[in-house]
């Protein structure tokens, strides 16, 4: 019970973090009432984005209540982050193997794998690639409407939950994570 409290403690804590700053950037609905920062403003110590702590916190509550109703459903929205991790990170060595200027543009980057570099990205597009298709792939057999694995469902509905907000408000207002120097300290410190 220790460790869960504490985990718990700490996951919502980043997840309150990860939500304000989408919605500092505008990538989220509501933006305007999740960026806020409510505490004192004297001192960072008691800075907190409460808004954005609750919208977080009711998510989880409310994936937590699928489980309630159908593991299954649960399962998959818990297997589905690994999924997103995995094209989190395809999506980048994506470009750097198949755009137009992708290798060139990180040739005179501080790390370079020199003439490796190629195919381990190769290697790990192929790796997260597979990895992608085992976690959507059910845990026993035969499958059944119980034991099917829904992430890759789950997966395909936040992508085009994602694509259709990117379009309806996203390429309007979303230009990417503020630059250090850009920002206001007073209205974005935590």
């Amino acid at each position: 019970f220790g460790i869960g409290l504490f985990c718990a403690i700490s996951i919502c804590c980043a997840a309150s973090r990860g939500t304000w700053s989408f919605a500092r950037d505008k990538a989220i609905p509501f933006h305007h009432i999740f960026s806020r920062i409510s505490g004192d403003a004297s001192s960072d110590a008691s800075l907190v984005p409460f808004n954005a702590h609750l919208l977080s916190t009711t998510i989880q509550l409310l994936l937590g209540l699928i489980y309630l109703g159908s593991s299954a459903a649960f399962n998959a929205f818990v297997g589905v982050g690994v999924i997103c991790l995995g094209a989190s990170y395809a999506m980048p060595i994506a470009i750097l193997l198949f755009g137009k200027e992708g290798r060139k543009q990180v040739r005179e980057a501080p790390f370079s794998l020199g003439r490796w570099g190629w195919w381990l990205n190769v290697a790990a597009f192929l790796w997260l690639s597979l990895e992608m298709v085992l976690f959507s792939m059910p845990a026993v057999i035969p499958v059944d409407r119980v034991s099917m694995n829904y992430a890759s469902v789950v997966f395909v509905g936040f992508a085009v939950i994602s694509a259709g907000w990117y379009f309806i408000s996203g390429r309007y207002h979303f230009a990417g994570p503020p630059i250090p120097s850009d920002i206001d300290n007073d209205k974005f410190s935590l």
